[in-house]
């Protein structure tokens, strides 16, 4: 005997079992890690960016050097 599912069914037979997906919360301190030393025009600019970044999402934003 011949056990095997169509093809059609085997791909979306998975799809079926799978858990709802649930989104990741931001974590309470981003993170951005700059590749310059302190004090250049690479530091200003990442520290204007971790103030827009601040104010849209609501989270502290560290910068490192």
């Amino acid at each position: 005997m011949n056990h095997r599912l169509p093809r059609r069914v085997a791909l979306t037979l998975p799809a079926l079992f799978a858990l709802p997906a649930t989104a990741q919360s931001l974590p309470p301190t981003i993170t951005l890690v700059v590749g310059a030393a302190p004090g250049g025009t690479t530091d200003a600019l990442a520290r204007e960016a971790a103030d827009t970044m601040r104010e849209r999402l609501g989270r502290n934003v560290a910068v490192e050097n």
